[in-house]
């Protein structure tokens, strides 16, 4: 899946898939909480409300693998290479949504036809041959 969708939804894929994040963790990472190879997902942020992470478990700092390291520095280097601040960001600098990125993005790049690479709505639904 992280192929089959651009950046950043690739690298967002990526940060729930090896961190085990809630929605509202990926959205509360920051990049002040990512050093010497670990995250700590310090605040969770949903509906434009900052609370603590959901448990103790979910406060405890994350060891970042390779493979997500590597999208991480890309991801910052596309970014300007930023210190502090949201590790998605949106337009305005703030904590993008992961649901608005899933809807805008991850849905819409993986309902396409594995033949063609067309947008699957564009192939209609397939009627039967009549001989009327």
């Amino acid at each position: 899946m992280m192929h089959a969708v651009p950046e950043p939804a690739s690298t967002l894929i990526a940060a729930a898939a090896f961190t085990g994040a809630r929605r509202g963790e990926l959205r509360g990472m920051y990049w002040e909480n990512y050093k010497d190879g670990e995250l700590l997902i310090a605040r969770s942020i949903c509906n434009g409300i900052t609370t603590d992470p959901k448990s103790n478990m979910s406060k405890a700092p994350i060891p970042v693998m390779g493979k997500l390291a590597a999208k991480f520095a890309e991801h910052r280097k596309r970014q300007g290479n930023p210190t502090t601040g949201p590790i998605f960001p949106n337009g305005a600098r703030y904590a993008a949504d992961p649901d608005c990125i899933l809807r805008r993005v991850i849905l819409p790049a993986l309902e396409v036809c594995g033949v063609c690479s067309k947008p699957e709505y564009e192939h209609g639904r397939a009627t039967p041959n009549s001989s009327e």
